[in-house]
């Protein structure tokens, strides 16, 4: 399948206003930006429904991101915001499932 053919809108994550709100106040210089490793365990998906790799699109990027990662090409940072005792994932799903796959 060629990448360009790919229809991305159908693999969007569905939008997280308080992610949209804390990213443009990061972009903006209100509220500082932060690395740090956060269990995966700690993390949960804004979005449980939201499995873009269990479709027919979604798995060749999910075992893209998974051949790469293993092959130290691609970094699976992800953002991520607390709420509670977990830390919220808006956006970057594949590396999310991609981590899970390896175990890691």
């Amino acid at each position: 399948m060629n990448v360009k053919e790919i229809n991305t809108e159908l693999l969007a994550p569905p939008h997280d206003a308080i992610f949209s709100y804390l990213y443009e106040r990061v972009v903006n210089g209100g509220i500082p930006l932060f690395l740090a490793e956060v269990p995966l365990q700690l993390i949960q998906p804004y979005s449980e429904e939201h499995r873009p790799h269990e479709s027919k699109l979604g798995k060749p990027v999910l075992d893209g991101y998974i051949r790469d990662f293993s092959n130290e090409r691609l970094d699976l940072t992800m953002w991520v915001y607390p709420r509670g005792s977990k830390y919220i994932l808006s956006d970057d799903y594949f590396s999310y499932f991609a981590l899970l796959a390896l175990g890691v």
